[in-house]
């Protein structure tokens, strides 16, 4: 009788997983927006299996503790990410514990801290503010709680829930159980390697603390989340979940089945993904990276080689045409490029591209031959603009600014440079450029690649070796041809050298 007793006072199952899934159903609800605003939160049978299952139910049977203290998740965007995320976080606010394998009874997590961290504040409390709105759509949570802008405290158990985004945000004794990590793909710098190592050695004096990374991949591979990847990728101790739904490498962005290999969510449809390819700027880079999970780099065409093909007409720039000019240089390397551009009423941009390498003699381009050629330019053309990148080319700005040429600083900058490459693979795509197949232009377009940075994609090098000057300084002369065509007034972030 007595060993049936202690026998029957063993749990049957450590598994903390159908706690989380009765909590999820009884307390949490959609937040008020969307296709499911405020119906009770009943995770989907693959968030079940492959994210709370692995992480809550993964249990040491001798102590009744989570094994799993690290979890990256990597899934395309819209796939619930923020909602699995902001109901993890709350339950690790109210709920959290474990059994003790001896006696069979539920131990809370005392004091517990939860945290949202992100690249800012903004974006951690893109989970910090649905979490906030399910707990005031529970009698029973809002009851026993205090919410705030940045935190939410549980009176009772003494828990609280914190945003964060900088290890300076992290008061002394900081001592997580549970830390929700969102998009960790934009932790660049060395602040946000701080903040990861502060957060990764905090929770010492917890006996199960969970750090959960929910993001989509990322572009940069310096950075947290790509050495977690590999570390995911390669050989790992049992208490590192990795699970990440990406669709094969190679395959085409329109392959239905690819793609569903990123897209788990039920409401994931074919027809949703075709209309996110289609939508204006969404570049085949950028779609791979947020829809099929992808990571992108600089190994992407910038564009289909028939797209560019299908704009080889001949340009016509007849002289006295409005033209705006683009110079990118590289005084000792690649070549120096000038890109005329002539956008007509019908708003097609033609373009007239000249090239000059480094003069063998002297090591670097020659400036004086340069400035005689826009010089040149400016008496064929009425030349409204010149942008020119300040790098290496301050004397030449100086001098033609000198002489009343209307010549503006054009920084190669993200700021600049991503809505100027979008532009031009705008006008490709509309068959509004006509480049006449110049083999300059054709030679650096090959040589171009998307790269995807924080701002958006922008045009870089394919490969190391391989200019792409020309190519850039098309870019940046239709870009503000465009502007003017739409909107006559100069571009109020450019800055017209003022030598007075």
């Amino acid at each position: 009788m007595a060993s049936r007793a202690a026998t029957a006072s063993k749990p049957a199952v450590l598994s903390q997983t159908p706690r989380v899934l009765r909590f999820f159903q009884r307390h949490l609800r959609h937040p008020m927006k969307g296709r499911w605003a405020g119906q009770p939160f009943i995770p989907e049978p693959w968030q079940v299996s492959e994210i709370i299952d692995p992480i809550f139910g993964t249990i040491d049977a001798k102590t009744g503790l989570r094994v799993v203290t690290d979890a990256v998740i990597g899934v395309a965007r819209k796939n619930g990410k923020t909602g699995i995320g902001a109901g993890i976080a709350v339950y690790g606010t109210f709920a959290d514990g474990h059994w003790n394998p001896k006696t069979g009874e539920w131990v809370p997590e005392w004091g517990a801290e939860v945290y949202s961290i992100a690249p800012s504040k903004t974006q951690a409390h893109l989970v910090f503010d649905p979490a906030k709105q399910m707990v005031a759509a529970s009698p029973y949570l809002r009851a026993a709680a205090r919410v705030y802008k940045d935190a939410i405290e549980v009176r009772e158990t003494g828990a609280v829930y914190r945003v964060i985004a900088s290890a300076g945000d992290l008061a002394h004794g900081f001592n997580p159980s549970l830390v929700l990590a969102d998009e960790i793909h934009a932790l660049r710098t060395a602040a946000h390697r701080e903040l990861w190592a502060a957060i990764t050695t905090g929770g010492g004096a917890r006996e199960q603390p969970l750090l959960v990374a929910i993001t989509t991949a990322g572009y940069d591979r310096e950075t947290v989340l790509y050495d977690l990847y590999k570390k995911g990728k390669g050989r790992h101790p049992r208490s590192f979940y990795f699970r990440w739904w990406s669709a094969p490498e190679g395959c085409k962005i329109n392959d239905p089945k690819a793609a569903r290999a990123a897209n788990p969510a039920s409401w994931i449809t074919a027809k949703y993904l075709r209309a996110q390819a289609a939508k204006p700027g969404m570049h085949p880079a950028v779609f791979r990276r947020l829809h099929l999970n992808q990571w992108t780099g600089s190994a992407e065409r910038w564009i289909a080689q028939e797209e560019w093909d299908a704009c080889g007409a001949k340009p016509k720039i007849p002289p006295g045409a409005p033209v705006c000019i683009g110079i990118d240089s590289a005084p000792k390397r690649d070549t120096t490029a000038v890109a005329v551009v002539h956008r007509d009423d019908d708003g097609v941009h033609h373009v007239v591209v000249h090239g000059w390498a480094a003069d063998r003699t002297m090591g670097y381009v020659d400036f004086v031959q340069l400035e005689d050629f826009v010089r040149e330019l400016c008496t064929v053309y009425d030349v409204r603009r010149i942008l020119v990148d300040p790098y290496a080319m301050q004397r030449t700005m100086m001098v033609l600014a000198g002489e009343g040429l209307p010549v503006e600083e054009y920084p190669q900058q993200d700021a600049y440079m991503v809505p100027a490459s979008q532009n031009i693979y705008d006008l490709v795509l509309e068959r509004r450029l006509r480049h006449g197949g110049h083999p300059l232009l054709q030679a650096h377009s090959d040589n171009a690649a998307a790269v995807v940075t924080a701002r958006g994609w922008k045009l870089h090098k394919l490969r190391s070796i391989g200019p792409i000057d020309a190519l850039t300084a098309t870019t940046i002369a239709c870009q503000v041809a465009e502007q003017d065509g739409q909107t006559p007034a100069p571009d109020p972030g450019m800055r017209i050298l003022d030598l007075g």
